[in-house]
């Protein structure tokens, strides 16, 4: 099943190099993959229908018409527009700390015609202005140091306010490591589900265990994990 899964995928993207695919659709929208605007690897797994592959799978299966979500770490607005496909636009909210990706992300809501409320802000504990690490790929940008990077100190909202402001149902969270440092101190006494990317490379193991953690501490349960990504429920 893994081999025929990685066949279908090669001949995907060999298919889109083929016809030079500037778009693909991927579930219910449209994603650029100029490689000029979101560089070489993400139109790789845009092609193969990999990116954000467990964050849709996940987003698709937990959401219900009542919910707001609340996107921290909106990378190029695929799991947010896909959210706002489901519940409508209004009830999506999607934070992006990196000022490289504003132009990328507006461009997939234009050509989707779909809108969710973007902040181009980070989320921090404190709310104070943090130093963003920009990488020459969009995948690792973060908080954290690594490798070759371009610091820039971004605007940020503490992860409480937010939460405060736009009132979630439901938190995901895509960035880069920071998850680690968030999650345990946030309140989500009134949130129902958590989707998270994990990124124990960055952090390591132990940290992302405490995390968990802290969620069921909290009244989660894995609900679902897939690769690096846990959908936590309010048990």
């Amino acid at each position: 099943m893994m081999k025929t899964r990685i066949r279908f995928r090669s001949l995907r993207e060999n298919w889109h190099k083929l016809l030079g695919s500037a778009e693909v659709r991927i579930g219910q929208i449209r994603l650029i993959a100029d490689p000029g605007l979101v560089g070489a690897d993400v139109q790789r797994l845009l092609y193969r229908q990999e990116y954000e592959f467990a964050e849709l799978q996940m987003i698709g299966h937990i959401l219900m018409p009542s919910d707001r979500v609340l996107e921290i770490g909106a990378g190029t607005g695929a799991v947010g527009l896909t959210a706002a496909a489901m519940i409508g636009q209004d009830r999506v909210t999607s934070y992006e700390a990196n000022p490289a990706l504003e132009p990328i992300i507006r461009k997939n809501y234009e050509i989707n015609g779909i809108f969710p409320t973007l902040v181009m802000k980070a989320a921090t504990a404190d709310g104070a202005p943090v130093v963003f690490n920009v990488t020459p790929s969009l995948l690792s940008s973060s908080v954290y140091h690594r490798g070759e990077t371009r610091p820039v100190t971004v605007e940020s909202v503490a992860i409480d306010d937010a939460i405060q402001r736009h009132d979630p149902t439901v938190l995901v969270m895509d960035v880069e490591g920071a998850e680690v440092d968030l999650l345990p101190v946030a309140d989500l006494s009134d949130i129902r589900a958590v989707l998270v990317e994990t990124h124990a490379k960055v952090t390591g193991q132990e940290p992302v265990e405490r995390m968990v953690t802290s969620l069921v501490d909290q009244g989660f349960e894995v609900s679902k994990k897939m690769h690096r990504n846990y959908l936590m429920v309010r048990s």
